[in-house]
C-alpha cells in the first residue's frame, strides 16, 4: 500500500477517539497479493486490506466482526476492487460499530461487581480535579452511581417517607449543574429539615460542562 494511503489511515485512526497506541498495521506479501492488516491490540479485531496486484489504488477487504464468536466476513467485494475513498468510509464503519463498542465493554465499570464485593463505586483517587477538560465517561458513571447510592443511604439511615425521599432524591438529582464536583465533607441533619440536608464542598474545573 502506497504511504500517502497508510498515512491517511492513521489519520482516520487518531481522530476516531481511541488512542493511537491500541492500533497496530503491518503488511504482507503472499503469491504477489499485498495485505495491509488493521489490528486493535489485544483483541481478536482486525480490518485486512488486499491491493490490487495491476492498481495500486484499488483495494478489497474483510474484518473481524465485534461479536461473540468474532466472526470473519468474506471478502468484498467479491469480484474486482474498490477505490481508497470507498475502502475509508468501511475502514470507518468498522472502527465505529465493531472498535468502539469492545473498546467501551473494556472500559466500562462493572457496577454490579463493585456493588456485590461493597467497594466504594467512586474512587476520587482516579479523578484528576485540576485538569481542565471535559469529564470522562467513567467519570460520569461513578459519580451518577454514587449519587444513587446516596439516596439509598439516606432513605435507610433515616427511614424518610415517600414524600420525604422524594425531596432528597431532586436536592441530589441536582448536583446535574455544570461543576464537578468534589465530595470532601458530607453532613448528615434531620430529614424533616428540607432546608438543609447535606453539604458538599464543591469545585468549579472542567470548562462548566454538563456532569450528567
Amino acid at each position: 500500500m502506497r504511504i500517502k494511503y497508510r498515512n491517511e489511515i492513521f489519520n482516520l485512526l487518531n481522530n476516531s477517539g481511541i488512542r493511537i497506541e491500541n492500533f497496530e498495521i503491518d503488511e504482507s506479501s503472499v503469491q504477489g497479493v499485498t495485505t495491509t492488516t488493521i489490528f486493535y491490540k489485544e483483541s481478536p479485531l482486525k480490518f485486512m486490506i488486499n491491493s490490487s496486484p495491476d492498481d495500486f489504488d484499488k483495494f478489497s477487504f474483510q474484518f473481524v466482526n465485534f461479536d461473540p464468536k468474532y466472526s470473519k466476513t468474506s471478502l468484498f467485494p467479491l469480484f474486482g476492487f474498490i477505490d481508497f475513498n470507498a475502502l475509508m468510509k468501511h475502514i470507518n464503519d468498522w472502527v465505529i460499530n465493531h472498535v468502539k463498542k469492545l473498546f467501551e465493554d473494556q472500559n466500562e465499570p462493572d457496577l454490579w461487581k463493585e456493588f456485590k464485593n461493597g467497594r466504594k463505586s467512586l474512587n476520587f483517587d482516579s479523578i484528576n480535579f485540576d485538569d481542565r477538560f471535559n469529564f470522562t465517561e467513567n467519570e460520569k458513571k461513578q459519580i451518577q452511581f454514587s449519587v444513587n447510592e446516596l439516596k439509598a443511604l439516606i432513605q435507610k439511615k433515616f427511614n424518610t417517607t415517600k414524600p420525604q425521599q422524594k425531596m432528597v432524591n431532586e436536592r441530589l438529582d441536582y448536583l446535574g449543574f455544570p461543576w464537578k464536583l468534589l465530595f470532601k465533607n458530607i453532613a448528615f441533619k434531620n430529614p424533616l429539615n428540607f432546608g438543609w440536608i447535606f453539604h458538599f464542598t464543591l469545585y468549579r474545573t472542567k470548562n462548566n460542562t454538563i456532569l450528567f
